[in-house]
Order: C-alpha cells, then sequence, then structure tokens
C-alpha cells in the first residue's frame, strides 16, 4: 500500500498496488526498504499527475493519443547521503524518484521523511523476500478438491450423455439431442448405449467438506 500527501487537495491518500507491479528488497531487520513499481497509466492520467515535469515527447503525446498508455517506474530507497537539518524533499531519508521508462526521462525526483509503501508479508521464511499467504497452507486441500469437481463433472457428463454404439448402417441418422426421435425399421439397427448409467454420491459429499 502506497502512502503519500496530496497537497492539491489537503488529502491523505491510500492506494494498494498489486504485487504483480511491485519488486522489494529488504534491509536491516528483514525490514522492507526499497520498493520499485513498474504500472502503467494513461497519458492523460500522466500529465495530471506531473504537469509539465513530463518531457516534451510526452506532452506531444498528450495532446496526440490521451488515452494512450505510458510506462512509469516509481523508485524509492534510503538515501546513503543526505543533510538531515535540511527539510527540502531531496534531503528525505528516502528518495521518491519517477521515471518514463519509454523516453528514459526522470520526471520527478523528491523523497519522504518516513517510507511511504506498506509492504507486508503473512508470513516468510528466513531465506525468504517476498512472502506466503495462507493458501499455502490449504494448497494440497486445494488440488484434491478441484481434482475430485473434475472427476464429478466427467461421471455426470457420462451419466447424462453416455457413449452409444451405432450400427454402421445407421451411420449419420441418429439424432442424440433431448427427446429426439430416431426412426429404425428394425431394432437390431437401433443405437445402444454402451455403458450404465452410475452416480457417486460420495464424491459431491467429500467436495462439500
Amino acid at each position: 500500500m502506497f502512502v503519500e500527501d496530496d497537497l492539491r487537495t489537503n488529502h491523505i491518500n491510500f492506494s494498494t498496488r498489486h504485487m504483480k507491479e511491485c519488486y522489494i528488497a529488504e534491509g536491516r531487520n528483514s525490514l522492507v526498504d526499497i520498493v520499485y513499481r513498474d504500472f502503467i497509466m494513461s497519458n492523460r492520467q500522466a500529465y495530471q499527475t506531473f504537469k509539465k515535469d513530463l518531457c516534451p515527447q510526452r506532452l506531444e503525446q498528450v495532446k496526440r493519443d490521451p488515452f494512450g498508455k505510458c510506462e512509469i517506474i516509481h523508485a524509492c530507497y534510503p538515501r546513503d547521503e543526505y543533510d538531515d537539518t535540511k527539510s527540502d524533499s531531496l534531503n528525505a531519508q528516502y528518495a521518491s524518484v519517477y521515471l518514463d521508462n519509454d523516453h528514459n526521462h526522470v520526471i520527478d525526483e523528491g523523497g519522504f521523511q518516513m517510507f511511504p509503501y506498506l509492504v507486508w508479508r503473512w508470513r516468510k521464511n528466513s531465506d525468504e523476500t517476498y512472502g506466503r499467504s495462507p493458501a499455502s497452507d490449504a494448497i494440497n486441500d486445494i488440488l484434491r478438491v478441484n481434482q475430485i469437481g473434475q472427476t464429478m463433472l466427467q461421471a455426470a457428463q457420462l451419466s447424462v450423455q453416455p457413449p452409444v454404439n451405432v450400427p454402421a448402417a445407421m451411420k449419420g441418422m441418429t439424432k442424440l439431442i433431448p427427446r429426439a426421435r430416431t426412426t429404425t425399421s428394425s431394432l437390431t439397427r437401433s443405437s445402444r448405449r454402451s455403458t450404465s448409467r452410475r452416480t457417486i454420491p460420495s464424491g459431491w459429499i467429500r467436495r462439500r467438506r
């Protein structure tokens, strides 16, 4: 989750970011202190966010194709050197850099006194950076239930649409749709089920559990 001040509206914005666009690294005490976020926004959104800080090529694209896409990278990391006696953003403890990746242009460079990303991991091992979700504990049950569901769907389909043995003389003459009637002059030329109808109620019970 990204937390930032919106000075134009005097609001604090909380925005949840998907992990697919985030790359993280841990620092001291295994706390995340580096986040690189690669995300897509429209040219119009980029202009509303950064205004004239965009490069000339991007400003031209804003006029020509406001709803076109652009790739932005936000890098947030601890500064190695800064003057803590100054209160400007370039001397904040954590650097915040926005880059237009399409044109290799640094849009904005600022900073935060506190790390602006809230990165939580439900559980992780000591040799891991990215965490695990509660689903990792239930993955075996999930796979088993999915397999049971697939088997029961196959059994249900075989029950209502079983294979049919069709005499060669009736090739192309049979009708297998509901309530269909196939006219034949001899019972020996009629189609017959190749399997009997069966049900497996225990599978449904196990799936419900």
